[in-house]
């Protein structure tokens, strides 16, 4: 049996657009991803991607994060400041 395929994760279009800075990311129990700008949740402003290619468009932002373990979420107030990491269930 082989391993599954990518999986596909959440990013905003305005962080994927260089409009916002990369503020909360997610790592879901099921290996996927949310790269959120933290400033909208709405559904128009957001888009599937295979985490591995928000990993190499910012690969200074995310180098840190991407080991990030699954049921993890890790925020900050701008692109200058540290991630904070907590737990983060997707049961909330």
């Amino acid at each position: 049996m082989s391993a599954p395929g990518p999986q596909l994760s959440i990013a905003s279009t305005f962080v994927l657009g260089d409009m916002e800075p990369l503020r909360l990311v997610i790592h879901h129990a099921d290996g996927s991803w949310d790269f959120l700008c933290d400033t909208t949740d709405d559904a128009r402003f957001l888009t599937t991607v295979r985490a591995e290619h928000v990993f190499e468009q910012f690969p200074t932002d995310l180098a840190a994060l991407r080991s990030l373990p699954p049921g993890l979420l890790t925020e900050r107030g701008s692109a200058s400041d540290v991630w904070s990491t907590e737990p983060f269930g997707d049961d909330e």
